[in-house]
């Protein structure tokens, strides 16, 4: 992956926030460098659904799809960005990793971040964006429901076992 700051549009500089997202997914830094990225309650648009999550979530939903997606390395590799006037970001990217010792990528797919006051208010993803992970099924809205219940039942385990595992902090 290119540094971010390669493809910032004149006049429109990549925020740091999102600079930090994206590097904690391209594995160049730990995820908890993005903690701070985010402001306390994100907006998070998953196609037609919008719900609400934390940074902790966020992390959280990063970890699991580390260690329970099926792909071993699993990192996103970006290869453009697109910052906007109205203060959103599109990254445009992929995921990659290996599944039985063999390379793997996704579909090239877009997530876009919203910024106000130097943090992450605000995502756009979509379920397709998760193929490579839980198969073709998750492209849907309907078909990506048991990938987020079995992530519910595994953070919900994993804070019984570890309390402070919730409480993710920089």
């Amino acid at each position: 992956m290119q540094d971010l700051s390669d493809h910032e549009a004149p006049g429109l500089e990549v925020p740091p926030a999102v600079a930090a997202v994206a590097d904690a997914l391209s594995a160049r830094r730990p995820l908890r460098v993005a903690f701070e990225a985010f402001a306390p309650d994100i907006v998070l648009h998953m196609g037609p659904v919008r719900t609400r999550l934390t940074p902790s979530t966020w992390i959280n939903w990063v970890e699991y799809l580390r260690c329970c997606g099926g792909v071993s390395g699993l990192r996103a590799e970006f290869e453009h960005v697109e910052c906007r006037s109205d203060g959103t970001v599109l990254l445009r990217g992929r995921w990659v990793g290996q599944r039985d010792g063999s390379p793997v990528w996704s579909t090239l797919s877009d997530v876009t971040y919203r910024v106000s006051g130097g943090r992450i208010v605000e995502l756009w993803t979509s379920p397709g964006n998760y193929t490579l992970m839980f198969g073709p099924k998750a492209h849907t809205v309907v078909g990506f429901a048991l990938p987020i219940l079995r992530f519910r039942r595994w953070a919900a385990r994993r804070a019984s076992a570890r309390p402070e595992a919730l409480e993710t902090s920089p």
